[in-house]
């Protein structure tokens, strides 16, 4: 089917040739694995709030926070093309704009739900159900997040200047 709209907040399933992403509120599942026209699946409803800004897939749910909001969001399918919409975190008010999320998991770790986060504050990590997140590096810039095959947390920070540049990091998570 077509897509309308900007499209965030990619999300891939761990394992399996299947991911999420958001049309502006609509949450859609890509499953590559399926035959042809029978990929693209649009789940019925909206997601909260304002269009994801960024996502992450965790336990059998869309982790996902909106653009210009301190909400951390999960949608949990519950049929094929329906999902339920809970709010997980209010994060305080000091906590300015996200650039990433990413939960610490790969093939060969499937995590214990500490989400990594990429804000104007510097970089985060949040445990589900702790009351805050903690602050591992401030200062840090706004970086797209990611694990690798190799366990290790990997940020990207984009230049918007006239002579784009891309910077890579291993993020130390040990300090």
């Amino acid at each position: 089917g077509n897509i309308s709209g900007n499209i965030n907040g990619l999300a891939s399933v761990l394992g399996t040739a299947t991911f999420y992403f958001a049309s502006d509120n609509r949450l859609y599942r890509y499953d590559h694995a399926a035959a042809p026209g029978s990929r693209l699946t649009q789940f019925g409803g909206v997601l909260a709030g304002t269009a994801p800004g960024n996502a992450a897939w965790y336990d059998g749910s869309y982790y996902y926070v909106n653009n210009n909001t301190r909400e951390l969001r999960k949608a949990t399918p519950s049929g094929p093309s329906t999902f339920v919409d809970t709010l997980v975190k209010q994060f305080s008010s000091n906590l300015s704009g996200f650039g990433d999320i990413t939960f610490n998991t790969t093939s060969t770790n499937p995590g214990d739900g500490t989400l990594y986060m990429s804000s104007g504050q510097g970089l985060l990590r949040y445990k589900l159900g702790d009351a805050n997140f903690t602050t591992i590096s401030p200062g840090t810039p706004a970086m797209q997040l990611g694990f690798a095959q190799d366990n290790q947390l990997y940020g990207i920070e984009s230049s918007t200047s006239t002579a784009f540049v891309e910077k890579v990091y291993r993020i130390n998570l040990s300090t």
